[in-house]
Order: C-alpha cells, then sequence, then structure tokens
C-alpha cells in the first residue's frame, strides 16, 4: 500500500521535496494558499497543490500516514479548527506533527530588554509587528496552545513536545545553527517588504516611518546581532 505525507504550509514546497527524496517510498504533497512551482528536478513523488486549511481540506478523511504543518502563524486566529482538520485527514495510527515559533524574538539567551538595548533597529521594528498580530487576534505562542489542542483532542491518543531553539541569524557554538542562522538571515532581511501589509495596517504608521523602521532593522541584521526565538514541536499518533 501506498503510504502518503503532506505538508500544509508548505510555502517554497523545500520541505516537502526534501522529505520526496529522503523518503522515496512515500507519495508526498506540498499545500499552501498560492501555487508552488514545479522545478525541473523534482522527484516524481512529490506533487503541490492549492488548498487553504482555514476553510477545509480537499482529501478524504484518514487519506495521509503523514501530517506535517509549520510557521502558520501569521494565518490562524482560531487554532482548534486547524487542528481538527489535520487530525481528519490523519488515518488511523497515523503522524500528526506541528512546528511553530513562539513570540517574541530576542538576542539569544536574552530578555526583550536586551534586545531593545543591543539591537534598537531591530526592536522598534519587532514591537510594530508584535503589536499588528495582536491587533489582528494572533496568537503569539501558538506553540502551547497546539500542544493543549492535541492532548485534548478524542482521536489522538498519544502526544509529544520538544522545545528548540530557531536562529534567525547565526549564533550559538553549534555548526547546524550557524548555519541555519545563516541560511535564515537572507530570509530576515526581506521581513520588513514582505510584511509590509502588516506593518501599515497599524493606524499612525507612515510610510517615512515604515522606511526608517526598515532601515534600523536591516542595520541591526547585517551588524550580525544574535536572535533567536523558540520553537515548538507537537507530535500526536491518531487513535
Amino acid at each position: 500500500m501506498v503510504k502518503r505525507g503532506i505538508d500544509v504550509g508548505s510555502g517554497s514546497g523545500i520541505w516537502a521535496l526534501e522529505m520526496a527524496k529522503e523518503f522515496p517510498e512515500v507519495q508526498w504533497t506540498g499545500l499552501d494558499l498560492f501555487a508552488i512551482e514545479r522545478r525541473p528536478s523534482q522527484p516524481s513523488n512529490v506533487e503541490y497543490v492549492k488548498g487553504n486549511v482555514l476553510t477545509g481540506l480537499d482529501f478524504p478523511d484518514g487519506h495521509f500516514d503523514i501530517v506535517h504543518a509549520r510557521h502558520l502563524i501569521t494565518a490562524v486566529q482560531n487554532w482548534r479548527p486547524v487542528i481538527d482538520e489535520l487530525v481528519r485527514i490523519t488515518k488511523p495510527g497515523g503522524l500528526i506533527i506541528s512546528v511553530e515559533i513562539c513570540f517574541p524574538i530576542t538576542v539569544y539567551n536574552g530578555t526583550e530588554e536586551d534586545t531593545l538595548k543591543l539591537a534598537p533597529g531591530f526592536a522598534a521594528c519587532h514591537n510594530v509587528f508584535m503589536a499588528a498580530f495582536k491587533a489582528r487576534g494572533t496568537d503569539l505562542l501558538p506553540g502551547y496552545t497546539v500542544a493543549t489542542l492535541l492532548r485534548e483532542h478524542a482521536s489522538v491518543k498519544e502526544t509529544g513536545q520538544l522545545e528548540s531553539i530557531f536562529p534567525f541569524t547565526p549564533c550559538t557554538d553549534d555548526p547546524n545553527a550557524i548555519e541555519a542562522g545563516r541560511i535564515m538571515k537572507e530570509n530576515v532581511l526581506s521581513m520588513p517588504e514582505s510584511t509590509r501589509q502588516i506593518f501599515m495596517s497599524k493606524p499612525g504608521v507612515t510610510e517615512e516611518q515604515f522606511q526608517q523602521i526598515k532601515a534600523g532593522f536591516t542595520n541591526d541584521i547585517e551588524r550580525g546581532i544574535p536572535l533567536a526565538a523558540k520553537l515548538w514541536h507537537n507530535w500526536a499518533w491518531r487513535r
């Protein structure tokens, strides 16, 4: 019997692609709100489809052996129906995995006060971002919320949690964390522009203020300030 796995909120599709290479016996699906471009060297055991977990997924009950979802924080205000849908499409005995960042982002091993002193430009940008998130009703600690919902779900028989560090820039002496931070740094530098709509939705933020915030943010990232957040890995087995 063919095993199936899905990456919900696949973004660039890279996670599903890497899983397809590592587990060629599994048929992988990368799902996102927007179309994901097929790569020339893409394995035959991965496909990309459009879908929205918030409005329900076009898959039958128990369709997937592995259901993976990560970094849905910007899209989700109410996690209960999302978890219900992820559980629904998981087959009995299948595995559900959720990976979510928990705010705030701070200097590595530091507090928000430390971040304000060491990276004031980043802190100013981060504070506007957080305020906009709160105004939209975004859960800033989704890892904890998901853990609770999975534990309480009637169709889940076993859960587990693991907390790790999510580097936004190179930090720690761990070579893997340094490399992850190096890769993330490029993504982080694009954050102000990619989230411009969120910034501009905050009352009183003008284009001039946005550009000032962006410049301070970019300066702190380029200076190599070590920045990180907590990442919660939750998993559960379907009854």
